[in-house]
């Protein structure tokens, strides 16, 4: 394989910073292509969630994964990684996931599966039955296994524009703000969250790391009055 990808996780209760160093070392001595680096996240049902609300396991502080996730982009970054998108670091633009970036960028996908989604481009996402028994039931009679769609308001696709550009390293496009929006990113500049190349907002890697709740404050400040 030329071209190999390696995922890593922290935030799993009790690890520490060295515990998270010696996994990107391990890692980095592989020299893979590309790294992404995920927050461990507790979904409602599983037993990691179970133990953590009777007190067997600790979740770890928001300030604690923001320590870890600062310790991936020094240590990823000083050995020659890019970090292009919040979770993902690649050796140089050319090894970057193409995968991932259609997501962001918003190109249409189809998808094929128990629970896969389809996004068509223009707004509309839909996805299939969950059940493998069902979905094959379905298509071997030649019948659609959508389980469900909705279409997107331009608000919602305003969103997700601005939500997706603020976690890559490229940004958005930001020709023509409002007075509001161009004082919120005159204020993030001050505030070390992002950066400016002509029209182009560029997030820092803190920026990235509060991507969400800067996208959700710059749709407000783009509605018009």
């Amino acid at each position: 394989f030329r071209n190999v990808s390696i995922d890593l996780i922290y935030g799993a209760p009790g690890q520490n910073a060295d515990a998270w160093e010696r996994d990107l070392e391990r890692a980095v001595d592989l020299r893979p292509e590309h790294v992404s680096c995920y927050s461990l996240g507790f979904e409602e049902g599983t037993p990691l969630t179970k133990a953590a609300g009777q007190g067997l396991v600790r979740r770890p502080t928001d300030e604690h994964l923001a320590y870890l996730y600062h310790i991936a982009h020094s240590f990823l970054t000083d050995r020659g990684y890019e970090h292009y998108e919040v979770s993902n670091y690649a050796l140089g633009p050319g090894n970057r996931s193409r995968h991932n970036e259609g997501y962001w960028n918003g190109t249409p996908y189809f998808g094929l599966g128990p629970s896969a989604h389809t996004f068509d481009g223009s707004g509309r996402r839909s996805w299939n039955v969950a059940d493998l028994e069902a979905y094959v039931s379905l298509v071997s009679e030649g019948r659609s296994p959508e389980a469900g769609h909705e279409r997107l308001t331009p608000a919602q696709r305003l969103l997700e524009r601005l939500m997706l550009g603020l976690r890559t390293a490229d940004g958005m496009d930001m020709d023509a703000p409002t007075p509001d929006a161009e004082r919120l990113v005159l204020r993030w500049i001050a505030e070390g969250l992002c950066g400016r190349e002509g029209s182009r907002l560029k997030p820092t890697p803190r920026g990235m790391l509060m991507a969400d709740g800067m996208a959700e404050n710059m749709a407000a400040a783009m509605e018009p009055h």
